[in-house]
């Protein structure tokens, strides 16, 4: 909204965070299951987000999910933006199991395959990085990050061998498909 965007909406399941969201000013928000939204709107999206849902979905939710996706998806530009639980990253068990309600994880390759086969016609998988303001303070944290990302790397490398492949250790994974 602060962007200027008009057609905004959001749906999520918990009525606690829909009182949340209208404390906070966003009054353009649903209560409903989103599986029940998107199998009964009419209405088609530019861009769709979710954040921290589809690992809460089982096998066959998450493809149902990305079907619907797809299908509420405008042609152009028609952009899918996920985040989720990185199943590769070496904080992968504890991410996995501190939530009793996640039911799935997902590994670059597996969330990519998954929009490929669901519909999207192109996907890309990117580390889900903390955002780092500028700052000494923040300098420091991303320096400190970089080196410990040059370190699970060289680890790779001594397991497996290979140092070129693109490896993604943050918690969480970013996915973007494309209609």
């Amino acid at each position: 909204k602060k962007e200027g965007y008009k057609n905004i909406l959001g749906v999520d399941v918990s009525p606690e965070q829909i009182e949340l969201a209208k404390k906070i000013g966003i009054s353009e928000i649903e209560c409903q299951d989103i599986l029940h939204f998107l199998r009964n709107t009419d209405e088609k999206f530019n861009v769709i987000t979710a954040f921290d849902l589809i690992e809460h979905f089982r096998k066959d939710e998450v493809l149902c999910f990305l079907e619907l996706v797809v299908n509420a998806l405008n042609s152009d530009p028609g952009v899918f933006i996920l985040r989720t639980a990185n199943g590769e990253s070496p904080f992968a068990g504890r991410y996995r199991y501190w939530d009793f309600t996640h039911e799935t994880c997902f590994t670059r390759t597996s969330i990519f395959t998954i929009l490929l086969s669901t519909g999207f016609e192109k996907a890309k998988v990117l580390p889900a990085y903390h955002y780092f303001p500028r700052g000494a303070r923040s300098n420091i944290k991303y320096a400190l990050w970089k080196m410990i990302e040059l370190g699970l790397r060289i680890y790779m490398m001594a397991e497996t061998g290979n140092f070129k492949d693109n490896y993604i250790f943050t918690q969480n994974l970013l996915a973007i498909g494309y209609k």
